[in-house]
């Protein structure tokens, strides 16, 4: 082959190669290679069966304590502030 005629190896390869040199079968009949079973840092598994309860309730501990705090310490005075408003134009009325 000459490179001036436009032919390199590699293509020259692939068109005289049969296909079974190309693609070859894969041999079915081996063995599986061993499966390496050990892991070099063991699988964090079982979280949540084994700390359940209390995940459940340090969650609703907050959540109630947030909802506690929100209600009586920011809900109420803006409430008793409006409240006591309407109460004055009330009196202013009459």
């Amino acid at each position: 082959m000459n490179k001036s005629q436009g032919d390199c190896y590699f293509w020259g390869a692939i068109r005289h190669s049969s296909p079974s040199r190309l693609y070859p079968t894969p041999n079915l009949s081996a063995p599986n290679p061993p499966i390496n079973t050990t892991m070099p840092i063991a699988p964090i598994t079982g979280r949540l069966r084994k700390r359940f309860f209390t995940d459940i309730t340090i969650a609703l501990t907050i959540g109630f304590a947030g909802g506690f705090s929100w209600w009586h310490f920011y809900h109420l005075p803006i409430i008793r502030k409006r409240d006591a408003y309407y109460a004055r134009l009330e009196a202013r009325k009459d």
